[in-house]
């Protein structure tokens, strides 16, 4: 009965490993994929703030791959080195063989570990970006601008009613001064009389 649940949780220890690191794989994949295309043109680089949230999230997303990646190699060293020790002590009768640690199985553990983490990592990494980004453009005033009251700045000719400036299409263009009057004329000088 031991046996068949062991071997029966071997298999499901198997089978959710594949699952977790292919859903890693795919994952990290499509974040990386996404925030590369869409996110840059949401937020411009050049304007964008926390950038280096952004960038370190590629980085750990590309960690995280590649570790996915590495891990399946590790873990055909393991299967193999596993097999050879399983000669060596049921086949060979060397007893020593049963004691070995199989490095490879130890390491796919870490890098299932790691892999994990760096992927949690871009992930915050990218909401920290798209959060700090968003609410800097979506900006809601505060208390105090909303309070604050600008005074017009124009010194235009004021309004006689209420002192307002008149905008520049209402103004009205002073009419050139009336040319000044011609001095009278001088009375003809008299003639003198002969």
């Amino acid at each position: 009965m031991y046996k068949s649940l062991e071997a029966e949780l071997f298999k499901r220890e198997l089978s959710n490993s594949e699952i977790y690191d292919k859903s890693l794989l795919a994952y990290a994949s499509g974040g990386l994929g996404l925030s590369l295309t869409f996110i840059k043109d949401i937020f411009p680089l050049s304007t964008a703030t926390y950038t280096s949230c952004l960038e370190v999230s590629w980085i750990a997303w590309a960690v995280t791959i590649v570790i996915v990646l590495g891990s399946f190699l590790l873990s055909q060293k393991a299967i193999t080195l596993q097999l050879a020790l399983g000669h060596q002590y049921y086949i060979q009768n060397i007893d020593a063989a049963f004691d070995k640690k199989n490095r490879y199985s130890i390491a796919t553990r870490w890098a299932s570990y790691a892999s994990g983490i760096t992927f949690l990592a871009g992930v915050i990494l990218t909401i920290i970006f798209v959060w700090v980004n968003v609410a800097t453009k979506v900006s809601i005033p505060s208390v105090t601008e909303t309070l604050t009251v600008k005074t017009p700045t124009t010194s235009g000719p004021k309004h006689a009613m209420d002192g307002a400036p008149i905008p520049t299409i209402q103004k009205v263009i002073p009419a050139k001064p009336a040319p000044a009057p011609a001095p009278p004329a001088k009375p003809p000088a008299p003639t003198p009389k002969k």
